[in-house]
């Protein structure tokens, strides 16, 4: 019983921090995204996420991606997170049925590979590396079986000592933290 009590709290917890969520988004200058870049380079392929308020930015960065032919975006279906080729001149998007924010690939050409990285969106993330995202438990469910590089991409004021976790949450590799004030990128590794 006394489980069920901490699995309670620990869930509301994240109610909680998930209301205080930024509403706005910042662009990232050419600066940050050229230095993202020379970081993901060496991947055969990327997946990314379509941003939308509150996240990190990914607009620009995706299109230099996809220009590379390497980008690879998510899509639900049947409650699993799939990601799926995006085109070089991006012109295979849609809007999602799940939030109309978001575009998502209408062709359905699979993630294949080894080499792959993956760019994480997320409310808050924690100095160990936790990420607390809008609570559908997609990406939990997706990293769970996720073998390549794990970086969460966020601003600094997404950036929290410690967030509530639970058994099923999957910690991120790397962090990479835009702090927009000073339009400077820091890379972290966290300590699991």
């Amino acid at each position: 019983m006394r489980k069920v009590h901490q699995l309670n709290d620990i869930q509301n917890a994240k109610k909680k921090l998930r209301l205080q969520r930024a509403k706005n988004t910042v662009i990232m200058s050419e600066e940050i995204i050229s230095e993202i870049l020379s970081y993901l380079d060496s991947y055969d392929a990327i997946c990314s996420y379509y941003s939308i308020p509150g996240e990190a930015d990914t607009h620009k960065l995706n299109k230099r991606i996809a220009q590379k032919n390497k980008l690879y975006l998510p899509k639900i279906i049947k409650d699993n997170l799939t990601f799926y080729k995006v085109n070089i001149n991006m012109d295979n998007l849609s809007p999602s049925k799940i939030n109309p924010l978001i575009k998502e690939p209408s062709t359905q050409t699979a993630l294949h590979g080894n080499n792959i990285a993956l760019l994480a969106p997320g409310v808050f993330f924690s100095l160990t590396g936790s990420r607390l995202g809008r609570g559908g438990g997609y990406y939990d469910k997706f990293l769970s079986t996720f073998s390549g590089e794990k970086i969460g991409l966020l601003y600094k004021k997404q950036l929290l000592n410690e967030i509530p976790k639970e058994e099923h949450d999957i910690s991120m590799d790397l962090l990479y933290i835009h702090d927009p004030s000073r339009n400077h990128l820091s890379t972290f590794v966290p300590h699991h």
